[in-house]
């Protein structure tokens, strides 16, 4: 199935429903992801490195200048080449939003694609809102 294939290749603590659970506050490599759904989470980690923005924060690029649109789906921002395979199986029920390089956004987390499917990973826990927040703003402009 599409869900199983994406989970291909991650570590096996990863692929364990238990520590992965819908909906879940999960902190991925230092960005906060609110409420993520397994499908998503699983699909990021195969390919991408996630990047956290704060409200209203610019959306830039870390390693390289960024081109194109950004694409933002139930606060999950998604730019560069995404897979369309990918984007049809995202939930029906979203609103989705493009935003162009250098526009803010109100949101408070998002993933910044570049593509790289070179993620390691690091603390894959859940955590409150007011974390979320601070990591939010800590590891925006990093």
């Amino acid at each position: 199935s599409e869900v199983s294939y994406v989970f291909e290749g991650l570590p096996k603590m990863l692929q364990e429903d238990a520590l992965i659970d819908l909906y879940e506050p999960m902190l991925i490599c230092g960005t906060f992801f609110p409420h993520m759904d397994r499908r998503i989470i699983g699909k990021v980690l195969y390919y991408l490195e996630p990047h956290c923005y704060g409200p209203g924060e610019l959306i830039i690029a870390r390693r390289k200048p960024a081109t194109g649109l950004y694409v933002v789906c139930n606060g999950v921002l998604y730019t560069g080449d995404v897979p369309p395979r990918y984007m049809h199986d995202l939930p029906g029920d979203q609103e989705t939003k493009w935003y162009r390089v250098g526009d803010t956004v109100g949101q408070a987390s998002f993933i910044n694609l570049q593509g790289d499917p070179a993620l390691e990973l690091e603390t894959v826990r859940s955590l409150d809102l007011s974390d979320a927040h601070r990591l939010s703003r800590e590891n925006a402009l990093v």
